[in-house]
């Protein structure tokens, strides 16, 4: 006996949702993730959320003090990034450059012994400005990288070619 299999239901799929502060139907894309949301969707838009907290900020300012210092995240105080600042003469470990009035030296760190953007602080390396933080990024902490790299820039290959010619 054969029976009829009953016709799958076909739900669409979500693309858009409605910001509950704005009021507006915007993109999915538009909306930061909340764990405990049922679609693990903020409901208030990205926007709508910053503009919130910009507003509890102003409204609180007597008990908004801020966000720590980055280099807290890798487990220096506020004397051990002054010795490590002191130590490097306030200057980029690298390039040697002072950083940008208004903006710290970035605590660089060894990715291999911890990964994330915290660290333990035994794997703290230096301090670097931004350019060089973001080079011992992109060059994946590799040391063998790096010197290929300065290989390359002392000696270029196309350089080689033209004076072989």
């Amino acid at each position: 006996m054969d029976q009829a299999q009953p016709e799958p239901i076909r739900v669409p799929a979500v693309v858009a949702k409605v910001c509950t502060r704005c009021g507006q139907l915007k993109p999915l894309s538009h909306f930061g993730r909340l764990a405990n949301a049922k679609d693990g969707l903020n409901y208030m838009c990205k926007r709508c959320a910053v503009e919130r907290t910009l507003q509890w900020m102003r409204t609180n300012a007597d008990r908004y003090k801020g966000t720590p210092p980055a280099y807290r995240r890798h487990g220096l105080s506020d004397a051990e990034f002054e010795e490590l600042l002191g130590s490097q003469d306030g200057v980029c470990a690298v390039c040697g450059r002072p950083p940008h009035a208004g903006v710290r030296l970035a605590v660089d760190h060894d990715h291999t012994c911890c990964p994330d953007v915290w660290s333990c602080g035994d794997c703290v390396r230096g301090l670097l400005c931004h350019q060089c933080n973001r080079a011992v990024g992109l060059l994946g902490d590799s040391s063998a990288l790096a010197r290929r790299l300065s290989t390359f820039l002392q000696r270029p290959p196309f350089v080689r070619l033209q004076s072989n010619r």
